[in-house]
């Protein structure tokens, strides 16, 4: 299914069939790029036909969301045209390729889901001469989980405040720093060839976080909660590390998942006797 609610916005000086020209032919840049299209993705006019999921109005469109059709190809870079974009779901089909430079021309974007496909290359970041998917401040939701993205996670990466899933993809190098994002509230980093390091102290921080998933990573040394942890934290969830050192910290309710790791046994007993905190081990 598709959803246009509004559209394209351009200049009023353009006449009403440029707009729909312009609509229409990066509409069909996916047609000529994907294979395994519905059938009623002809050669007319993609709002005025219409073409099976793609609803539009007045000829605008700024959601597309053709998940999980079994679509093979890549993402054309037509689709940075569509300037009022701002729902793309496109997870579970079968695209290859890198994430179009051309989608981070997308300011009003809310929702980006390029979730289980075989797409590849680094996470494109913005340059004096090129953008990047750091310059999505908007989005609220960004999954890019399950696919082939390799490279690190970059830095200004943490620009966009609503990051969520990037697990089981070949990134690897130091895991982002993440402070400051006070709009978070769900992060999913497992399954990363991140650097050994410590594990972050900055989720602690973060006031809107609920979740937090960092398993089979390679953290070691001391997990400190800190003296205070975000009021929403409910799971934090790091098992299938290298965690060694005794857990102190803020004893809220919230849940921590520590299993295979080599914490010590009885760090895990003291938490399990405050009435603010529950240890949870699953296996």
């Amino acid at each position: 299914m598709i959803i246009c609610e509004q559209g394209i916005r351009y200049r009023a000086s353009l006449p009403a069939a440029m707009v729909k020209a312009f609509s229409c032919n990066s509409l069909k840049s996916l047609k000529n790029t994907w294979q395994n299209t519905p059938p009623s993705w002809g050669n007319g006019d993609p709002c005025g036909t219409p073409w099976e999921g793609v609803t539009c109005k007045n000829s605008r469109v700024t959601a597309l969301i053709p998940a999980g059709c079994g679509f093979t190809g890549s993402i054309p870079d037509e689709l940075g045209n569509l300037a009022e974009l701002s729902f793309l779901a496109l997870h579970k089909n079968n695209l290859t390729g890198k994430i179009p430079s051309s989608l981070a021309k997308l300011s009003n974007f809310y929702w980006l889901d390029l979730a289980d496909n075989h797409l590849t290359g680094p996470i494109r970041v913005s340059t004096p001469t090129t953008p990047g998917l750091d310059l999505l401040r908007k989005a609220k939701h960004l999954l890019f989980d399950g696919n082939l993205l390799d490279g690190t996670i970059p830095s200004t990466l943490g620009l966009v405040q609503t990051l969520e899933e990037f697990s089981n993809n070949k990134l690897k190098g130091p895991l982002p720093d993440l402070t400051g994002m006070n709009a978070l509230n769900y992060e999913n980093l497992s399954n990363k060839a991140f650097f050994p390091s410590e594990a972050p102290a900055w989720f602690s921080t973060l006031p809107s976080l609920t979740t937090l998933i960092l398993k089979n990573n390679a953290f070691s040394g001391q997990l400190d909660m800190g003296e205070s942890v975000g009021p929403l934290l409910q799971l934090v969830d790091l098992q299938n590390n290298n965690i060694s050192s005794e857990i102190q910290g803020a004893l809220h309710s919230q849940m921590l998942v520590i299993v295979n790791n080599s914490t010590p046994a009885a760090s895990l007993a003291n938490l399990s006797k405050s009435p603010r905190w529950k240890a949870r081990t699953v296996r």
